[in-house]
């Protein structure tokens, strides 16, 4: 005969063993009631050795929490936890699922200035252009924070600088001057976004709207840096 225990734990199983039976022992991951599962939690933390683990089982690597709807590639990017992130992505997780207000790993890694992981999840296929419910890019939240070297690798990936959120209208160059982030109006203005003459003689860049735009939400001393880029 065969005896099948399920357990509700990863964590080691005590069993005592009787002759002519033999003993199947199933780990099985339970969802908290928020649907919250051992991975979930593990990624969040940072916790290296226990995702490991938890992926070496049948787990649902891209099941979504009932709260936020968040997997545990967008829980581990939010925190900046590079190696969890390297090991979701290894075993196949999708980078372009987003939580229940559209808010992607990208999103949340240039939000909080994760560099590490912006690059990861880029060269991992993540999509620069996904906005959040409310439209905003990544791109735009790193702008906003000031995190002017995630500007960097995003608008070297391909972002738009011209990309408007669709409430207020502002666009990265908007909210970098009104949170007083001079590097990062400087940065925004070079690069890809830097005006570069096209074949047509034309220029490439930040239009004079999104500048005029630019300059009425930014603080007097960076309007002047504004003005000053604008002319070179």
């Amino acid at each position: 005969q065969e005896v099948y225990i399920a357990t509700f734990s990863t964590k080691p199983v005590s069993v005592f063993f009787y002759p002519h039976f033999s003993l199947s022992v199933y780990h099985c991951v339970s969802p908290s009631p928020q649907g919250r599962t051992e991975l979930h939690d593990a990624a969040e933390r940072g916790d290296v050795e226990a995702v490991e683990r938890l992926l070496s089982t049948s787990v649902n690597i891209n099941s979504r929490t009932e709260d936020e709807g968040d997997t545990a590639l967008l829980l581990a990017s939010h925190r900046g936890h590079v190696e969890v992130v390297r090991l979701l992505l290894k075993a196949g997780a999708a980078v372009f699922i987003p939580d229940k207000c559209c808010r992607t790993p990208l999103y949340w890694a240039s939000f909080y200035g994760h560099r590490a992981v912006v690059e990861l999840l880029l060269e991992n296929g993540a999509d620069v252009s996904i906005c959040s419910e409310d439209g905003f890019s990544p791109l735009y939240v790193a702008s906003g924070k000031g995190h002017s070297d995630v500007v960097d690798i995003l608008l070297e990936a391909g972002a738009d600088v011209h990309q408007a959120t669709t409430k207020s209208g502002s666009v990265p160059l908007g909210i970098a001057a009104q949170e007083g982030h001079t590097e990062t109006v400087q940065r925004l203005f070079g690069g890809r976004s830097q005006r570069q003459p096209t074949e047509q003689g034309r220029t490439t860049g930040m239009s004079a709207s999104h500048t005029q735009l630019a300059a009425h939400e930014a603080p007097t001393t960076l309007i002047i840096i504004i003005i000053i880029i604008t002319c070179q």
